[in-house]
């Protein structure tokens, strides 16, 4: 997820690399609230506002396991055009607005990249998926302390948090499309693969997490800065 070159304001835009392409996009209209008042969307008329506000609850309860809080209400808007800002985005989460975007479930799924592992997924499932990791980066900024120095970290996070958002058959379908050999070094997820390789970044991270004594603790280690995975300095004056 591209973040701007200081990081302060790279943590007020933020979203999730996939290769996708653009479209047109529609008018928009007023947010709908949900159940839970944490949660407004917008889906500009596709019909989507049950299924959003449906995972958002259940994107809050798995955040707040790993002591993620969704502090202030968060407003989900669906476009099928993110702009010529984001054209490798199917989401993008924008914290001083604490405003998220994404596309519609069918243009996200069509604009993965022909070696996404994710294509395993269905439009439905994927797109869900999206509107977890988009919540997860405001209920990491909304909880962030004195850590999170890269974007690694912070993507860490979402992606960790979209994956085990899954039904356990989509992730056992992920692991069979990508395999990923365990244990996962730290080294081994940093601004670099997550520039390059997205989606490798994303089964690392959330392979990382699911491994026995990292989880919610290691989330955790990345918010008070107790662990980065930011690339170390070279040295160089």
């Amino acid at each position: 997820m591209p973040y701007d070159t200081s990081f302060r304001l790279l943590r007020h835009l933020v979203c999730s690399l996939v290769l996708l392409a653009t479209f047109a996009a529609p008018a928009v209209a007023e947010p709908v609230r949900c159940e839970d008042p944490t949660f407004l969307v917008d889906d500009a008329g596709f019909g989507l506002v049950d299924r959003i506000c449906l995972t958002a609850s259940v994107a809050q309860r798995l955040l707040d396991e790993c002591g993620l809080t969704i502090e202030r209400p968060v407003t989900l808007l669906i476009r099928p055009d993110l702009g010529d800002d984001y054209p490798r985005c199917s989401g993008v989460f924008h914290c001083e607005d604490d405003l998220a975007e994404v596309l519609p479930p069918e243009e996200m799924w069509l604009g993965l990249e022909a070696a996404s592992p994710f294509r395993v997924l269905s439009a439905e499932t994927y797109f869900d998926s999206v509107v977890v990791h988009e919540l997860a980066h405001a209920a990491a900024e909304h909880t962030l302390r004195a850590g999170a120095t890269s974007r690694a970290d912070m993507e860490y996070i979402a992606y960790a948090m979209q994956i085990e958002s899954l039904p356990a058959k989509a992730r056992a379908a992920l692991r069979a499309e990508w395999p990923v050999q365990v244990p996962v070094p730290q080294e081994r997820m940093n601004d670099f693969v997550l520039s390059f390789v997205p989606h490798r970044f994303a089964l690392l991270a959330w392979t990382h997490f699911d491994t026995e004594g990292n989880g919610c603790a290691f989330i955790e280690e990345l918010l008070t800065g107790d662990a980065t995975l930011a690339l170390p300095a070279l040295g160089i004056e």
